[in-house]
């Protein structure tokens, strides 16, 4: 069995899905908290690709120069300050207003507005590049709407790169030995999606899928394999060595990303 990933946190079982419930009630107030220690002043200093640290080579490999992006859910604005250090036309949107006024006090130059990513204030066809990196897993109802509303504003041959948490090979064990039962006091907080649950919500909304990339080794590890976490947690493990185990997961083989990654990106073709 896993652990749960945080304190007050449990894993269960909806339906077929794995699904992660947290304590808190309101999710704006969730991603107002949870950004608000984040140095908004500090993405003025963004260096492009090498910032997405994982992800940087497959946006590198696959963003055409010239084109206009634009990432809905964008949290912080770090993506959108990486990609605008790269040279691209981007904007982001986010749906905590709390967070859109602390990336306009500490990143001006950044263009970020208050949007929902169910319902974009974009016209049809007018984006070359949509990035949604953690946030339709969160949408209780399902990410169908969202990856709808993102194949409609693409531009026919754009790409959506699109990442959700991994229900990876333990992550699928860990589900099947479950209970269906409804936790105490806990709401919703996100669903884990394996590649082909992905790939099928994708295709449904007209995207064709091109390419996938687990990571976030580091992710699962540390916080939900039962030996390793505990590990991780002791007087053992001094800095030195988890500096070095860091550096091993940030380039882990593809045979360990597809077992232990805790995060799954997608990038696929508007048709």
């Amino acid at each position: 069995m896993l652990r749960n990933p945080k304190p007050r946190t449990e894993f269960r079982r909806v339906g077929e899905r794995l699904t992660l419930f947290h304590p808190a009630d309101d999710q704006d107030v969730y991603w107002a908290d949870y950004w608000r220690s984040f140095d908004f002043e500090s993405l003025g200093s963004t260096s492009g690709f090498s910032s997405l640290g994982e992800l940087g080579p497959t946006f590198a490999r696959y963003l055409r120069k010239g084109e206009s992006i634009l990432e809905a859910g964008c949290g912080a604005g770090r993506i959108v300050a990486a990609l605008l250090a790269e040279g691209f036309e981007v904007s982001g949107i986010e749906r905590s207003e709390e967070v859109v006024a602390a990336v306009r006090q500490g990143a001006p130059f950044l263009d970020v507005s208050r949007g929902d990513v169910e319902r974009l204030p974009l016209e049809d066809s007018s984006v070359g590049a949509y990035v949604s990196l953690g946030v339709v897993e969160h949408l209780e109802g399902g990410p169908r709407v969202a990856l709808q509303e993102a194949a409609r504003v693409l531009k026919p041959g754009g790409r959506a790169f699109v990442s959700v948490p991994y229900l990876n090979p333990l992550r699928a064990r860990h589900l099947r030995a479950l209970e269906q039962a409804p936790p105490t006091a806990l709401t919703f907080h996100q669903f884990y999606f394996s590649v082909e649950q992905l790939n099928a919500q994708l295709e449904a909304a007209g995207l064709v899928v091109e390419d996938h990339l687990p990571y976030a080794v580091e992710g699962f590890m540390v916080r939900e394999h039962p030996l390793f976490s505990r590990f991780w947690g002791s007087v053992a493990c001094r800095e030195r060595i988890k500096q070095g185990w860091r550096k091993w997961f940030r380039h882990a083989p593809a045979s360990v990303r597809s077992r232990f990654a805790h995060m799954i990106m997608a990038v696929a073709t508007k048709a």
